[in-house]
């Protein structure tokens, strides 16, 4: 059935958001007729009007619905109140297809009040148990632990989510005069002249690892000022110590907007500046929508390969560093990343363009430097120098194809590549070996289960035991992981599964089990056909680089 009423559930923050502008415009394309809504945090709905492929957008309170439910002050009446009221409003039109990119029990308990026909995402069961109807889905929970071996963008995970285009994926953002003419307002109060270019700095971050250090910052608009650039930094009224502080350290070469903005008006200030230099934050994003050049700086747990800016030509830094990017589990006690920037690095990038951009990349020492470029197939991170540690891209590549494959069907393509060049892949191969034994173990325990279940005078203990039992394969790949870090992605995808897998009625439980199993079976032939494959030169994959 063709839907006639869309609705996308997003409680994320403003980049995720953003980033999810390409899976809403393939819904947008593929059915041109229906209605596309959009639900999300109150704080970002200004963000979502401005994303131009929806028709309606919700914003959910959270900040005044969470102090409902807190023991200590709880009004459980007045909190069904909102909840009934919100769910009221959203399905005032009946909805045909929701798609939860959201994470959070709340997000799944208002999807499922909706009551969509068909969902994509994390929901409630009748009985309110967790589950999820999207093997991207899983993927996506699976890769926030597994992050090293997770070839997708965020933008091209959500993507997969959708019906399908033969587009090249873009950011879209809508900046109105209205947006313009406040942004001119805001930096002729601050003596910004707009017709002499202007680097705009975003020096917040969601954490302290993230950040560049504001001396940084300070230095960069020192020599920018030098070069006849104006400087201008942006950010959030919660920044605007750290803002201050740049401006003093400056001398005054920077001016703040900090606290002042609008998303309107910083999406217009951004669109006119030459460049942004930002950390991992959802301002790259929004700079990255509205076509301005960026150069980001992913630093602490911020991983380039996972959220980088969807387009060409963004500069993407990195420090060369084994540990980098770090656990998101973590603190670290020695952030020496943040000091492996210099100023002096990231001023070519803001004066700059084709070949003196790429003679100053080459040159950088102690960094990982990328040049962005997109196409139809993929977002790619093209390397403008030679660093000492970075992500393997034959194995990512390896991964790509094989994620795409398994959880898409998509068919395999001959072309051209090069795999474990001088590298030993016994140990792989071992390792694909061992993961067969478990799946047999799996398989058998899961007959015995279903053995026992389906007994007319079935044991409560014996089933239970069979029960049991289903942990056993499952603390085996967890050994696994350890074992064969390589391998270990789509052991962890296995393990996100078995957790979300219903467990009110023995019935669904065996049928959730029992997917998971096959998925276990299809993924092990495919890692066999793909590792054979690669290692015959006669048979290499235009997914694999």
């Amino acid at each position: 059935m063709i839907p006639r009423h869309i609705c996308v559930l997003n409680f994320t923050r403003m980049g995720d958001l953003i980033q999810s502008s390409p899976l809403l415009k393939s819904y947008r394309i593929a059915y041109p007729e229906a209605k596309l809504s959009l639900i999300v945090l109150e704080p970002f709905r200004a963000v979502g009007e401005r994303l131009p492929m929806c028709d309606d957008v919700m914003g959910f309170d959270l900040d005044h619905f969470e102090p409902l439910l807190n023991s200590a002050g709880s009004d459980l009446t007045a909190a069904y109140k909102v909840l009934s009221n919100f769910i009221q409003r959203a399905t005032e039109r009946p909805v045909d297809l929701l798609v939860n990119l959201s994470h959070t029990p709340l997000s799944a308990t208002i999807a499922s009040l909706i009551g969509a026909n068909s969902m994509i995402g994390l929901m409630r069961t009748p009985d309110g148990q967790l589950t999820v109807s999207s093997e991207w889905i899983n993927y996506l929970f699976s890769v926030m632990q597994e992050r090293s071996l997770n070839p997708f963008n965020l933008a091209e995970i959500y993507l997969r989510l959708g019906p399908g285009t033969t587009t090249t994926p873009s950011l879209s953002f809508h900046v109105s005069q209205v947006d313009q003419q406040e942004a001119q307002r805001l930096l002729s109060s601050v003596t910004v002249d707009i017709n002499v270019p202007y680097v705009v700095l975003q020096p917040g971050a969601s954490s302290d690892q993230r950040r560049w250090p504001e001396s940084s910052f300070a230095e960069l608009a020192c020599l920018l000022k030098s070069n006849g650039v104006q400087v201008v930094v942006v950010g959030t009224k919660a920044e605007s110590s750290l803002a201050e502080r740049i401006v003093r350290m400056s001398a005054g070469a920077a001016v703040s907007l900090c606290g002042r903005t609008s998303i309107g008006s910083l999406s217009a200030i951004l669109l006119s500046a030459t460049r942004l230099v930002s950390n991992d934050t959802g301002t790259m994003h929004l700079a990255a929508a509205v076509g301005t050049p960026t150069i980001s700086l992913f630093l602490g747990p911020a991983s380039a390969k996972d959220t980088a800016p969807l387009g060409n030509g963004h500069i993407v830094i990195e420090t060369d560093l084994e540990c980098a990017p770090c656990s998101y589990n973590m603190t670290c006690a020695n952030p020496i990343c943040r000091e492996q920037v210099s100023a002096e690095d990231i001023l070519p990038f803001c004066l700059y363009t084709g070949d003196d951009v790429f003679n100053s990349a080459r040159c950088m020492k102690g960094v990982r430097v990328y040049q962005t470029s997109n196409d139809i197939e993929r977002l790619r991170l093209n390397s403008l120098n030679k660093p000492h540690t970075g992500y393997s891209s034959s194995v990512l590549s390896f991964y790509r194809c094989f994620w795409d494959m398994l959880l898409t069907g998509a068919a395999v393509v001959e072309g051209t590549a090069e795999w474990y060049e001088g590298e030993d892949n016994s140990s792989w191969m071992e390792g694909i070996s061992e993961l067969e034994r478990i799946f047999d173990r799996a398989e058998r325990l899961l007959a015995e289960l279903y053995t026992e279940s389906a007994s007319i005078n079935r044991q409560t203990d014996t089933l239970k035991d069979c029960l049991k039992q289903q942990i056993v394969w499952q603390e085996m790949l967890r050994a696994f992981m350890q074992k064969y870090p390589q391998l270990a992605a789509f052991p962890r995808f296995l393990l996100v599964k078995a957790v979300t897998a219903r467990s009110h009625r023995l019935e669904d439980y065996l049928v959730d089990m029992t997917e998971t199993v096959d998925l276990f079976h299809h993924g092990v032939s495919l890692l066999k056909t793909l590792s054979a494959n690669l290692q015959n030169e006669d048979q290499l994959y235009a997914c694999c680089e």
